[in-house]
């Protein structure tokens, strides 16, 4: 789960929790292991979750699955290519340094249920992008 969160008080709080690959990704951090690439807005979750409260499209034990790109998650030189595209101030500023090559952990998941349920279609790489770096950024005082 990815973005922006008024629990997030300094960025330095906010690259340790749960928009920590993102971060990474944009100041060029890259771990010798596989990274998951099932992202997800956070205000997606929060939005499937509300309607899933309604009984008329939920059943009791139905199974929603919340990840974006239809279930493959974005891959992490995407999300760098996504990042030079929205932050070229940044980058040539030196505050970003989203840099390509971080092994992808990659599964498909069937979101289908959740569509199909919910009328429901995810964000996308710049939506997450933007949330997440947007509010680092300001944290930061850039």
């Amino acid at each position: 789960m990815q973005g922006a969160s008024e629990l997030h008080e300094t960025a330095e709080e906010m690259a340790q929790g749960f928009n920590k690959a993102t971060i990474d990704t944009a100041l060029g951090k890259i771990i010798t292991m596989p990274k998951r690439t099932v992202q997800i807005l956070q205000q997606d979750v929060a939005r499937v979750h509300v309607l899933a409260l309604d009984h008329k499209l939920v059943n009791n034990l139905d199974n929603l699955v919340v990840v974006a790109n239809d279930g493959r998650g974005i891959s992490w030189d995407e999300m760098v290519e996504t990042i030079k595209r929205c932050y070229p101030k940044e980058i040539e500023d030196g505050i970003l340094r989203p840099t390509k090559g971080q092994q992808n952990s990659t599964k498909r998941y069937d979101v289908r249920s959740t569509h199909n349920a919910l009328g429901v279609r995810f964000s996308d790489s710049v939506c997450i992008v933007r949330s997440v770096m947007d509010q680092y950024l300001q944290l930061r005082g850039q």
